[in-house]
């Protein structure tokens, strides 16, 4: 719920100041007080720092409203000033005391439960199993490491093709090790402005240290650690100052996990820096990954007769996680064939009456919608050919593989 009330607050946010730039003034001041509405709910459930942090974005935000109401009230005329939303927002939810939870979380939030754990990571073995000597068990048996004199890790890189679960993996790491967890798509930290790309990677990792223990995610990490050359930005020197800064930072534990479709492309410096102390390769579920998370996902599910899992699984050689079954956006094989069993019951409730039994009898999901979901999801063994080949050439080189980057995101 909390996360629903965040999105709405940003979105609400996000109205508000397009319909400010376009003179929408009626349309600023409504989308306004949904934010506030918002904002108040996240007080109340956070409670504590971040709630008082919350509390005081909504007193802000109430602010931005009365002036833009005393601007309205003007007629429009200009003779009170065009309030600065994009203050108030940019500050977003923060203060606190240093190594309190959610200190000085500006505008990366944190889960504080993700919900997931290693043991909902469906196959992967290898990679789990090198998550756990380099983040999870470190922690979690610190004595073993201390005797036998083995240094734990701090950082992580997840490379493998688009859709194969990296994400999920992060998240598992923080629900094992019971602390924040902090999504960065790196995207969103680059900014066209001089030196601004560096200030937002300085705030995004005193956001993390504001927790006493936390998982820092940054995914498609290329897009701010990439070779170095004639950059406009030192993006990636500003992150290696920050891994190096973990020592002045005894109060937290910060771990940082780097995933990428294309970790050929990453400054060598980022990997090297003795930080990023662990490499795994999360690539495509082998036939009893697939049998597993296709059992899942229908599991609970009304089935027609003709439906035969194990034909499923064997055609859905080739696909990614993500393309079987996405537990967050849909878009996978049975998420589609489910969405179409879906269809077929609500077209048939049109001219019945509801609650008899023509209205509740469940529509089975059929052989018919797996055919047709798999036509509409291409499967990364053909879809991203040349990414599983160079992350597969990364993983057997141990990294050295360093081909220069070969085209956009998909």
């Amino acid at each position: 719920m909390a996360e629903f009330n965040y999105d709405k607050k940003r979105e609400h946010e996000k109205l508000a100041a397009d319909a400010l730039d376009a003179g929408e003034l009626d349309n600023a001041f409504f989308h306004i007080k949904e934010a506030v509405k918002h904002t108040i709910i996240l007080a109340q459930r956070c409670g504590g720092v971040l709630g008082r942090a919350y509390l005081a974005n909504a007193n802000g935000l109430l602010d931005v409203a009365e002036k833009l109401k005393a601007r309205m009230d003007r007629g429009r005329d200009g003779s009170v000033a065009k309030p600065n939303l994009a203050k108030v927002t940019a500050a977003g939810p923060g203060g606190g005391e240093p190594g309190e939870p959610g200190a000085n979380q500006g505008r990366w939030r944190a889960a504080t439960d993700t919900g997931v754990r290693m043991a909902d990571v469906i196959g992967l073995d290898e990679a789990k199993d090198i998550v756990a000597d380099a983040l999870i068990n470190p922690v979690k048996h610190p004595d073993i490491y201390k005797t036998l004199k083995v240094r734990p890790g701090t950082g992580l890189l997840l490379f493998g093709p688009p859709r194969t679960g990296k994400t999920m993996f992060g998240r598992a790491v923080a629900g094992e090790l019971e602390c924040a967890f902090i999504y960065v798509n790196c995207s969103e930290l680059v900014d066209k402005y001089v030196g601004q790309t560096e200030k937002n990677i300085t705030e995004v990792f005193n956001a993390a240290r504001s927790y006493r223990r936390c998982v820092l995610f940054f995914d498609d990490c290329e897009k701010v650690m990439r070779k170095r050359g004639n950059q406009k930005v030192n993006s990636t020197g500003q992150f290696l100052t920050e891994l190096d800064g973990f020592d002045k930072h005894e109060d937290c534990q910060v771990f940082v996990i780097l995933a990428t479709n294309r970790p050929w492309t990453v400054d060598g410096a980022i990997l090297d820096s003795g930080r990023i102390s662990a490499k795994a390769y999360v690539g495509l579920p082998n036939d009893e990954a697939r049998e597993r998370i296709i059992s899942k996902a229908l599991e609970g599910v009304e089935l027609a007769g003709d439906v035969n899992v194990e034909r499923l699984v064997a055609m859905t050689d080739g696909y990614a996680a993500g393309q079987i079954c996405h537990r967050e956006n849909g878009g996978g094989v049975c998420d589609v064939a489910r969405t179409l069993a879906v269809r077929r019951w609500v077209e048939r409730r049109h001219g019945e009456q509801e609650g008899s039994e023509a209205w509740n009898r469940v529509e089975p999901v059929t052989w018919t919608d797996f055919e047709m979901a798999m036509k509409q999801v291409t499967p990364a063994s053909r879809k991203h050919v040349d990414y599983i080949k160079k992350n597969l050439a990364f993983r057997d080189s141990g990294g050295a593989f360093r081909e220069d980057d070969g085209g956009d995101d998909d």
